[in-house]
């Protein structure tokens, strides 16, 4: 097996993210599969120093600079995460860097392996899904790489996500709204009950500042397990208004401090310096999370998806250039509420470049061109990022801004336009068909 083949292992299983609908066996939501493949290779998420972080805005970036400030700290950190920029294996990384294609396609086949056997002593068909497989896989490499800690993203809701396994030491919540409503549920309360799933008997819980329906599950959940709970308060956010730009980012920093606050206390061997973790927070950057490109003219990239957080982004360039025209490179999947995003920006942007990714859940910019006019935001549709790019980046000064948005995929294809990334997978891989949700 080659990395081109182990690439194309994962991706031949059944992925709600990529919209694969070709397994219908496999897309339920639960912990049973995960469970078999982790108990035949031997429990190895029981090895492991784990931080559980879930939320609907802000988890990815919470979960990078954890793990930022635990590696500067001197120790060897794991990091899960999901969806990738560039290459799959962003998603399993050790001490801030990716898995090596090598490691990867060894990884695949140990994988490959547990499930043929796991298959075999199954008394019912036993097909899980490329998250799934991931999941357990990512467990394992940690495990084999005796990291110090890791730090494990939820990839959708919490409660029956398949990194729900875990019993760590610490579980975060970061700040909740609607989303995936199909899946977690039409209002707040049911979603925050979805995420408060992680939560764990006796286990110290942090949470971001939450509407008052999402805070009363999560501290209803909290109670019935004795889980003893932290909530980060506006305080502890201000506290970093000089240093972080950006509402959001200074919730994720506040986030961060008391998550790290609060592993010390667990575990008294645990430290990290103050000028660690400040230095950590004051040069923080991550690739598509509010990405600051250039600041004449200003061009950021962000993957923000949902409403508050793609106005935390126009917020942030507000900031950065206050009382300035923004023009907006804007696509999302299929599956995202465009209706309710473009109602909460329209007067806050001059313009609107209506594009669609490569991804197969992508919405078709015609939509996004209709909606965008009933709300009085003028658009036009280029369905090519990089020659939205141009057209937007055209204008030269400090007169206007531009931000990408809407999806990680489109913030991907931007990052590659500009040619920002170093890595990224072969396309020669071959997929199964990828055909829309039912």
């Amino acid at each position: 097996m080659n990395y081109p083949e182990a690439l194309a292992f994962f991706y031949s299983f059944s992925d709600w993210e990529r919209g694969v609908g070709f397994n219908k066996t496999a897309t339920g939501f639960g912990l049973e599969k995960t469970n078999s493949m982790l108990n035949y290779m031997g429990n190895p998420e029981k090895d492991l120093f784990l931080i559980h972080v879930a939320g609907s805005k802000g988890k990815g970036s919470t979960c990078h600079m954890l793990a930022e400030a635990l590696h500067r700290s001197g120790y060897k950190t794991g990091l899960f995460t999901q969806p990738h920029l560039h290459t799959f294996r962003e998603r399993i990384q050790i001490g801030l860097n990716p898995i090596s294609e090598l490691n990867f396609t060894n990884l695949a086949k140990k994988t490959k392996s547990t499930l043929t056997e796991c298959a075999r002593q199954s008394q019912k068909t036993f097909v899980p899904t490329t998250y799934e497989l991931t999941t357990v896989a990512a467990f394992k490499h940690f495990s084999e790489m005796n990291v110090d800690v890791a730090i494990i993203e939820v990839g959708l809701g919490g409660r029956l996500d398949a990194t729900n396994v875990i019993t760590p030491k610490l579980s975060v919540i970061t700040p909740i709204e609607l989303e995936h409503t199909s899946i977690l549920g039409t209002h707040i309360e049911q979603i925050a009950y979805e995420k408060a799933g992680i939560i764990k008997p006796f286990t110290p819980v942090i949470t971001a500042p939450q509407l008052d329906k999402a805070m009363t599950s999560i501290q209803d959940i909290a109670a019935q397990l004795n889980a003893p709970i932290d909530l980060v308060t506006n305080s502890d956010i201000s506290y970093w208004s000089k240093d972080v730009i950006g509402m959001h980012n200074r919730i994720n920093a506040a986030v961060v401090t008391k998550a790290l606050d609060i592993l010390v206390d667990v575990d008294q061997g645990l430290t990290v310096p103050h000028k660690t973790l400040m230095s950590t927070v004051r040069s923080f950057s991550l690739p598509a999370r509010c990405e600051i490109v250039t600041n004449d003219p200003l061009l950021i990239i962000d993957s923000a998806h949902t409403v508050n957080s793609i106005n935390h982004t126009i917020a942030t360039a507000d900031e950065l250039r206050p009382n300035k025209p923004l023009t907006l490179i804007f696509g999302c999947s299929y599956d995202k509420e465009v209706d309710r995003i473009l109602n909460s920006i329209a007067g806050k942007v001059a313009s609107i470049i209506a594009c669609k990714s490569h991804h197969s859940k992508a919405m078709d910019p015609d939509r996004i061109y209709n909606l965008a006019q009933r709300h009085g935001i003028p658009c036009v549709i280029e369905k090519k990022v990089e020659q939205a790019l141009k057209i937007a980046t055209s204008h030269k000064g400090e007169s206007t801004g531009v931000v990408v948005t809407g999806s990680m995929y489109l913030a991907a294809e931007a990052r590659e336009a500009l040619r920002l990334h170093d890595d990224t997978d072969p396309h020669t891989v071959s997929f199964p068909e990828v055909m829309p949700d039912e």
